[in-house]
């Protein structure tokens, strides 16, 4: 006699994310902000995000990635990596989400457009931009966020292309300070998924008294949101989490 097939108890979603083969910080960060009943699924993307060869690469990674993915009754997929979707500009991020979702059969997400979603939610105009990266991938970054109206009023390059990790908190959060207290802004932004911020970001919002974004913690909500789970529980993350999308987010 055949078994009887169903999902387990409490199921209520799937979520991929097709992530950097160096990437050690956002799994663990995920598991943090998982509400019961939905499961992270990863697949790892060759290639890696300190050249343009290397960011090109998972690009040209991205079927094999979310193909073996596909078996799996997602309720969305997200491609995890922020420099590789907005090294090569607007334009080129928006052919990035249309390429995903033509290789999905469910709504998907990348992470350039998470951080713009975030940032559009809290309202903010002027944005001061803290990076590991190299000072031509934090110029990139800049004009980006530019093609969406986010006028960055300063940023700070960190100057990593690997281990970044690694990062000491420490030095993470002094950059921060430096940079808000010269720059008055509507919100900082941190960039790099695999940069670990997640335990920064509530005080450093208490401290600078605005609101602080990070690559994971954007891409969690959006995620989350967008695969209808509410996100509020998630509040001592950070005040994104409180929050709803706004009109005009970006795919």
């Amino acid at each position: 006699m055949q078994g009887v097939l169903t999902l387990p108890t409490g199921f209520k979603g799937r979520i991929g994310l097709l992530i950097p083969r160096r990437n050690a910080t956002l799994e663990p960060e995920v598991y943090q902000m998982t509400p019961a009943g939905l499961s992270w699924h990863f697949a790892r993307l060759d290639g890696t995000g300190d050249t343009e060869t290397g960011l090109t690469q998972m690009r040209d990674d991205l079927q094999r990635a979310a193909a073996s993915l596909q078996t799996l009754g997602l309720s969305l997929l997200a491609f995890a990596c922020t420099a590789a979707t907005f090294f090569r500009g607007r334009h080129n991020a928006v052919e990035l989400g249309q390429e995903l979702a033509r290789l999905s059969d469910v709504p998907t997400l990348t992470a350039g457009a998470a951080v713009v979603n975030a940032l559009k939610a809290t309202e903010a105009r002027r944005v001061v931009v803290l990076t590991p990266y190299r000072e031509w991938l934090t110029e990139r970054l800049t004009s980006y966020l530019h093609e969406y109206q986010l006028e960055v009023v300063s940023s700070a390059s960190m100057g990593f292309s690997q281990h970044i990790d690694q990062i000491a908190g420490s030095s993470l959060t002094d950059r921060a300070r430096h940079l808000v207290a010269h720059h008055r802004a509507d919100a900082l932004f941190i960039s790099c998924t695999n940069l670990p911020t997640l335990h920064h970001i509530a005080p450093l919002e208490a401290e600078l008294q605005l609101p602080v974004i990070s690559s994971n913690q954007a891409l969690i909500w959006a995620a989350m949101q967008r695969a209808g789970f509410q996100t509020g529980e998630f509040r001592r993350w950070g005040s994104l989490f409180e929050r709803s999308p706004s009109d005009d987010g970006v795919v």
